[in-house]
């Protein structure tokens, strides 16, 4: 089971990340 939160931590993280990027680009936009 350890190893399963790990796996959804690594997901977690580049997911966020994407959502950071995307508002970035969104405040580009406007």
């Amino acid at each position: 089971m350890n190893r399963l939160r790990q796996l959804q931590r690594l997901l977690l993280l580049p997911s966020q990340m994407l959502m950071r990027m995307d508002l970035y680009y969104y405040y580009l936009m406007e």
